[in-house]
């Protein structure tokens, strides 16, 4: 389980991973108001957050880690 800041769309935001605790777990994108953007994984392996592509996401920092 962690939490990473990442810079997208020239804003930051916030990637919420609960670990390994689900076979179909998705790892939910939120703004920095909160504001949830999408999902990303699931059994259809997501990777698209508002039309775009989450591996153009830049790292920032791992806020917290299990």
């Amino acid at each position: 389980a962690k939490v990473e800041e990442y810079l997208f769309q020239g804003k930051s935001v916030y990637l919420f991973d609960r670990g390994t605790c689900g076979a179909d777990q998705t790892q939910l994108i939120i703004d920095a108001h909160c504001q949830k953007l999408g999902s990303l994984g699931g059994i259809m392996g997501n990777m698209n957050i508002q039309g775009q592509d989450f591996s153009q996401a830049k790292l920032v920092k791992v806020v917290w880690k299990k």
